[in-house]
């Protein structure tokens, strides 16, 4: 019950971090902001938003990889447990 009343309070901390952030902090992503910034030094603000855009299309694919990896190792670990300890019978030969 505690680690949940826990985990509540750091939720709603953050809300509250992320409400309290002026919006000139948070206006743009890091790529975008700094080719505007490097503008006047030959920086590229078309490039800024390209890259930033690839980056945001592709890590949804990227954490959905990672996650879907993960889940079939252990589910592959967890099947050649229970084959291993004789819970799972062997294919019938033969036809």
């Amino acid at each position: 019950m505690r680690r949940r009343i826990m985990k509540v309070f750091a939720v709603s901390l953050l809300a509250l971090a992320a409400c309290v952030v002026p919006a000139s902090v948070v206006g743009a992503c890091p790529n975008c902001k700094e080719a505007l910034n490097n503008n006047d030094s030959g920086g590229n603000p078309a490039r800024g938003y390209y890259y930033s855009i690839l980056t945001m299309l592709g890590a949804p694919f990227v954490l959905g990889g990672v996650f879907t990896t993960i889940l079939l190792n252990s589910r592959r670990k967890q099947l050649k447990e229970r084959k291993a300890a004789g819970d799972i019978a062997p294919p019938a030969e033969g036809g």
